[in-house]
């Protein structure tokens, strides 16, 4: 079959091919392409988590567990085979020699060094999208009726070796060199009209397998789109095109609706992960429009890249990258001494490493490396390291971000940049850069300051400004989060069958919190429903209302307090209560706190060693928990991230072993391991890997009754978040606990139990439009919420008065408090609002009135039960 129609290529990543919804609008997709007579290239990924499961196999092969990974992968594959309603016989064959090949593969692994040990790794790590692209062949030619060719893209893309590039670059960060080949776009018309193959795959001269590196489909589907001149690559993701900043973090973050290549390029090079760095670069050279879209929004707009007459110079982004290695060179000798950075950066070519920024003074030059692009091993750095320690004095800084603000013309906005710079005021900026190409400004920071930072740049230099033909609305616009037109997780909301009541309330007793204890009770039979979990502690600290804890005890949770008032109080509560149910948890407490919790006889926690080391009589002959740090903190703040080493919390492994003498000489019985990495995180696994890291550990500690896995469990608060799947988290947990005997699981739930039970109601009293911005003031801001300001934290905000109205206005929702951050909600899309109407603010149950002050002298919110109403 052959066609003098032009091609599009159509990319598909992993979250585009991993639900029926996606893949059902891909088809759609397809079919909008030929409608228009266009012949289509699909590019797609491995299946969602399928590419996290081989990187085990190839990063662990002495370890992994061949077998499991085998099964998981079956599972997954077979799932997909059935949930596409695919019958045919040969598909399952066919995963199960791609399968029986992994097993070959590993085994082979565990035996081959250097170039056939990344050989092997690169032949495991395109097995994903080997498995994606039949299967998904076999359900379009199904749903179009029309055949659709596979074709290989080993036989297709060819790497370029590349001088001075490692041989494990070579096959797990390939590179090709591709230019416009007739002979290949008629071998691809003789295919046919559709045609699917593997992105993220290529091969070198020898004719082995080689992939592009993670994120890699991108620049395989533009190496597709030059070969073929295509009319244009089109990649569809699970976002509606580039942003501002990530809309996950940010929901104010604007859609940029159209952008120059080198524009595009910096955003995608300064850390958006919408687009490969590596993917514009062959487009651009051949002049091949990029179109970005969701393919869960099909209705939304997009992003358009080409060759676009500039506008003003104007900040399109704000875009951060984690994982930056910071590596300063300091020697007197440098001084006046010509060649000096040629010796340095040639140190760097021999070991294959690209450096980012660079700044340089007399004695010291500083560089960064860009771990995104890179991939960078710690072997790699040591070696680089102790190389470049023959002609200079070298330290290394990890764990840094880069924060760049992007925008054509750069250098003209200095003025309107200066004050936007007073947010790194009192923070450490370890350096600063103006790329060469005027198009960003990038401050390298400690990683955790970033989102902050990055909230507050946007805030000051992008959610300010009207739109204009490229600069669209804000990520939260879009969706029309700020359910005036009320989505479905709000119809479900407990508040939303009373908002009649609750507007009773703010105009009765002003701002006020409002707890459904029936919510509460809801959340904890969701957590006792786990088959896993032996007993469960409520974590007091988010919501310690007397009510509510009383009705928390009554189900039968104990309490887990962190400061000896708190143990007090709940002992206050319930004189009676079995002291076993306390779990105290103190952090750099006084002396008299861990005295004190002894003598009541709660459960205690250490969280350090200096109590043992200089309080041991103390604890002579006790039983203890023990938190440890398991060096990696997650969650939805760097503030709520409570290990790794920026976190002060928590036992260091190897600490912790080294103090096993000081607990025999004490006679100290450890009863329980504790760990806890942070808040809001919704991926099932992270409570897995915590017992994980426990139960590695348990075999020092002969005492040992159970493992505390800590709290965190997420809930949905910002638009397209996805549940905690409570179901998986069980069956994951279910799995360890196989492995532990007579060990108890045991869970400190907090946020989960209290954040959806309550809301914030108040009043409207002032409006105010300034420069653009719409301000709608209401009567309690942070004396009462602080959480916005405090973390940047997102919570749904709804004018009860006008609930069934159309939201059609973008306002910046403040509060009464003399301090600019007051602000509980930035760009939120409402019906047009007026003094008087009530305003709620969802998810408030959790850290709102717990962590309210008097500032300013104005009183926080009160508290109701909204069943005692």
């Amino acid at each position: 079959m052959t066609t003098e129609q032009s091609w599009v290529v159509a990319k598909f990543g992993g979250t585009s091919v991993s639900s029926l919804d996606s893949i059902n609008n891909m088809v759609t997709i397809v079919k909008g392409y030929r409608n228009k007579q266009r012949n289509v290239l699909l590019v797609v990924s491995a299946f969602s988590g399928v590419s996290n499961l081989l990187e085990e196999v190839i990063n662990k092969p002495d370890v992994v567990d061949i077998e499991q990974v085998v099964l998981q992968l079956k599972q997954r594959h077979q799932s997909f085979i059935e949930k596409l309603e695919l019958k045919e016989p040969r598909l399952k064959d066919f995963v199960d020699s791609k399968l029986s090949q992994l097993r070959d593969c590993h085994k082979r692994l565990k035996e081959e060094e250097l170039a056939a040990f990344f050989a092997l790794q690169a032949e495991i790590m395109a097995i994903g999208e080997q498995l994606s692209s039949t299967i998904l062949k076999a359900f379009l030619e199904a749903q179009l009726s029309l055949p659709v060719a596979r074709m290989d893209a080993t036989e297709w893309l060819q790497s370029d070796a590349g001088e001075h590039r490692s041989i494990a670059d070579q096959y797990l960060n390939a590179e090709c060199q591709v230019a416009f080949d007739p002979n290949k776009a008629s071998q691809l018309s003789a295919l046919g009209q559709i045609v699917i193959t593997q992105g993220f795959v290529a091969a070198n001269s020898c004719g082995e397998t080689v992939v592009l590196g993670r994120g890699g489909s991108d620049t395989s589907a533009a190496y597709f789109a030059v070969l073929l001149n295509a009319e244009e690559l089109a990649i569809w993701t699970d976002v509606p095109g580039m942003f501002s900043a990530n809309p996950r973090q940010l929901p104010e973050a604007r859609q940029l609706l159209k952008l120059d290549y080198k524009e595009a390029q910096e955003i995608a090079s300064t850390g958006a992960k919408v687009l490969h760095p590596r993917c514009l670069r062959p487009v651009r050279n051949a002049q091949i429009p990029v179109f970005v879209g969701s393919t869960f929004a099909l209705d939304k707009q997009g992003t358009l890249i080409g060759s676009f007459q500039q506008s003003e110079p104007q900040v399109k982004a704000i875009s951060v990258r984690n994982g930056v290695l910071l590596i300063a060179m300091e020697t007197s000798d440098m001084w006046q001494r010509p060649g000096f950075l040629a010796e340095a950066f040639n140190v760097f070519f021999k070991h294959g490493l690209s450096i980012d920024q660079v700044s340089t003074s007399e004695t010291s030059v500083t560089v960064t490396l860009d771990n995104l692009t890179q991939g960078i091993s710690r072997e790699r750095i040591a070696l680089l390291i102790k190389e470049l320690s023959s002609i200079c004095r070298v330290s290394l800084q990890e764990n840094c971000a880069a924060v760049s603000i992007v925008g054509n013309s750069i250098r003209t906005l200095i003025a309107q940049l200066s004050q936007a710079f007073e947010v790194f005021k009192n923070r450490s900026v370890h350096m600063l850069t103006q790329a060469a190409n005027n198009l960003n400004f990038t401050f390298v920071i400690d990683e955790n300051e970033a989102p902050q930072l990055v909230k507050q740049l946007h805030e000051n230099l992008i959610s300010q400004h009207q739109g204009n033909e490229q600069i669209g609305q804000s990520w939260s616009a879009l969706f029309g989060d700020q359910l005036s037109e009320p989505d479905i997780m709000v119809k479900q909301s407990w508040w939303f069958q009373h908002t009649r009541a609750l507007e009773q309330v703010a105009h009765q007793q002003g701002a006020s919190y409002v707890y459904s204890l029936s919510k509460v009770e809801q959340q904890i039979k969701k957590l006792q429903a786990l088959k896993s979990i032996d007993r469960l502690f409520y974590a007091i600290k988010a919501n310690s209302n007397a009510e509510l804890l009383k009705h928390v005890e009554s189900l039968g949770m104990g309490f887990e307090c962190v400061s000896l008032q708190e143990v007090t109080f709940v002992l206050k509560l319930f004189p009676e209560i079995d002291k076993q149910r306390i779990l105290f948890t103190p952090n750099f407490a006084p002396r008299e706190e861990y005295k004190q919790a002894l003598e009541l006889g709660v459960l205690l926690t250490l969280d350090n060693l200096y109590p043992l080391e200089h309080w041991g009589d103390l604890f002579q002959g006790k039983e203890l928990l023990l938190r440890i740090d398991t060096g990696t903190g997650k969650g939805h703040h760097s503030h709520v991230k409570t290990a790794g080493k920026e976190a002060k919390f928590g036992i260091p492994v190897e600490a912790l072993l080294n103090a096993k003498d000081t607990l025999r000489t004490l006679d100290i019985s450890i009863i329980g391991l504790h760990c806890h990495v942070g808040s809001g995180i919704l991926t099932a696994d992270n409570w897995y890997e915590n017992g994980q890291t426990l139960l590695s550990l348990a075999e020092h500690f002969p005492s040992l009754k159970f493992l505390d896995l800590g709290g965190g469990l997420g809930i949905v608060e910002k638009p397209q978040q996805n549940n905690l799947d409570l179901g998986q988290v069980d069956e994951l947990l279910l799995k360890l606990k196989s492995l532990l005997g007579d060990l108890e699981l045991w869970l400190e739930p907090g946020r989960f139990i209290a954040a959806e039970c309550g809301v914030l109601v108040a009043r409207v009293t002032q409006l105010k439009g300034k420069s653009g911005a719409g301000y709608l003031g209401i009567e309690t801001g942070m004396n009462s919420l602080i959480r916005p300001a405090l973390y940047g934290a997102y919570h749904p905000i709804v004018n009860l008065t006008r609930v069934d109205q159309p939201a059609t206005e973008k306002y910046t929702v403040v509060g009464p408090i003399c301090e600019t951050g007051d602000k509980l909600g930035i760009d939120r899309l409402l019906p047009p609002s007026f003094e008087g109407d009530i305003l709620l603010i969802a998810n408030t149950g959790a850290y709102g009135q717990v962590m309210s002050s008097r500032y300013n002298m104005r009183e926080p919110a009160g508290e109701h039960i909204f069943e005692n109403l």
